[in-house]
């Protein structure tokens, strides 16, 4: 913080950061969803996909911060919230339309996948926090020592886990070695 910033400010950045998170994995899927249907030679159902969630995303910031003011909250929460919401159903409706576009895929399968990643990042983020409660107050041991904890951690639960990019990203690292 060193006399610029406070802790107010440090709460309020957390505040929003932890809202936008929502959206994260959305954003994250919109990306390659986005390309498909490029790849598809279709550039209109994201563009108007994108046109809806702006629509969403003026919607909400316009009616989120209020309600949160209204239940004690930083309203700029509900502008972080609005954007992850929009990201979301924008997400979600472009996942549906390439699901019919291209007659389907193993949706069953790309779900375990996803849980067997979201438990081994539970783990990892769970991992590092433990590090952080019990590293010395050195910023560089914390922080080195909370990427190294976070990357072991994470690397031994996709293994138990049988996460299949691990398998994959290997094979690219040894193979430019």
């Amino acid at each position: 913080e060193r006399g610029e910033w406070t802790s107010a400010d440090t709460a309020g950045t957390a505040w929003a950061l932890a809202l936008f998170s929502v959206g994260l994995a959305g954003h994250t899927v919109l990306e390659i969803l986005v390309r498909a249907f490029y790849a598809l030679h279709d550039t209109w159902t994201p563009a108007l996909a994108a046109l809806l969630s702006v629509a969403l995303n003026v919607a909400l910031g316009l009616t989120l911060p209020s309600l949160f003011t209204a239940m004690g909250a930083m309203a700029h929460g509900g502008l972080a919230l609005a954007g992850a919401l929009a990201f979301t159903v924008q997400t979600a409706l472009l996942l549906v339309l390439i699901y019919r576009r291209i007659g389907g895929f193993d949706a069953h399968g790309l779900a375990w996948q996803a849980a067997r990643v979201l438990l081994a990042s539970l783990g990892m983020g769970a991992a590092s926090w433990g590090w952080m409660c019990v590293a010395p107050a050195s910023v560089l041991v914390q922080s080195i020592g909370g990427v190294v904890v976070g990357v072991v951690v994470y690397a031994v639960l996709a293994l138990v886990l049988r996460i299949e990019e691990l398998k994959q990203v290997a094979a690219m690292v040894l193979r430019r070695s």
